[in-house]
């Protein structure tokens, strides 16, 4: 009886562990990133992604804040002449947040956690901010992700990495962000 328990105990323990590692998975890069068609825009880095300091060189800093970074992708403005105090943000820009992952307790920022997509030319997995919410919920949802949707807004989910689409008031965004966690409780 004893054996059949233990069984039963490893066989749990070893499922848990299976499905906290599919849980923790980012959504794998998008083609266009490993080969797109000529021409066309594309993100220079992804969710997840480590950055090494000097791949941030074409970027512009946008703000530093307690904890990470956010810059411009690279030729979206001149990083000598923007001031983000007294500038306007270009009409079409990527910006790239890049704080510590896993945890924020993690060490440096130079992870990207998170992309804004306000650029109608730049597309994941063939879904730009211009996109239907319909063909987002059909392309995330073919990738395997679990999607929401309303009319404005949907959401595609894969493991710590969510996609969401925007169409409010004219203003139509692309995010990626992956999950970062907070263990130690850090107050910023």
């Amino acid at each position: 009886m004893k054996r059949i328990i233990t069984t039963a105990i490893m066989c749990i323990a070893a499922l848990a562990v299976l499905l906290a590692a599919c849980c923790s998975k980012v959504l794998d890069r998008p083609p266009e990133m490993t080969g797109g068609a000529e021409g066309a825009k594309t993100l220079e880095f992804w969710v997840g992604e480590r950055v090494e300091e000097g791949a941030l060189e074409g970027l512009t800093l946008i703000v530093g804040m307690f904890g990470g970074f956010e810059y411009f992708g690279s030729g979206y403005c001149d990083k000598e002449l923007f001031d983000p105090a007294e500038d306007e943000y270009p009409e079409y820009y990527v910006a790239y947040t890049l704080t510590a992952y896993p945890d924020y307790s993690s060490g440096d920022s130079d992870t990207v956690t998170r992309i804004e997509i306000f650029d109608p030319a730049v597309t994941v997995y063939g879904i730009g901010c211009n996109s239907a919410i319909e063909d987002f919920v059909e392309v995330f949802g073919d990738l395997g992700c679990q999607t929401e949707h309303t009319e404005r807004y949907a959401t595609a989910t894969y493991g710590k990495t969510t996609i969401s689409l925007t169409a409010v008031d004219g203003a139509r965004a692309l995010s990626i962000f992956v999950e970062v966690t907070n263990k130690t409780g850090m107050i910023f």
